[in-house]
C-alpha cells in the first residue's frame, strides 16, 4: 500500500438511525476528499483523471510497488489501459 493511504475499519450502524446518519456523513466526506486527492494525483503526475482512478486504486491494494505504478502509467499513456481490477 502506498504510504499517502491509511486503513480504516468500522461497522456500520443500521439500526441506529442517528448513527447511520453520521455514518452516511463521513462516507459522503471520504468521497469528497478521495475526489480531490485524485484530481491532484492527475495534475502532480500529469496524466488523465481515468488514469488517475487506477493509480488511486492500485496504491490502496498491497500489491502496489513504484514499478507497477509506472507500468499503469506507462500502459495509459499508450492507450491500452488494462482493466484494473485484474492487472497485474
Amino acid at each position: 500500500m502506498h504510504r499517502d493511504l491509511k486503513i480504516v475499519s468500522t461497522e456500520i450502524p443500521v439500526n441506529d438511525a442517528d448513527k447511520m446518519a453520521a455514518f452516511q456523513q463521513a462516507m459522503d466526506s471520504l468521497a469528497e476528499q478521495t475526489d480531490k486527492y485524485i484530481q491532484k494525483l492527475a495534475k502532480k503526475l500529469n496524466i488523465s483523471r481515468d488514469c488517475a482512478q487506477d493509480v488511486w486504486y492500485l496504491r490502496t491494494r498491497s500489491r502496489w510497488t513504484q514499478d507497477l505504478e509506472k507500468e499503469l502509467i506507462r500502459l495509459h499513456r499508450a492507450g491500452k489501459p488494462p482493466n484494473i481490477f485484474d492487472w497485474p
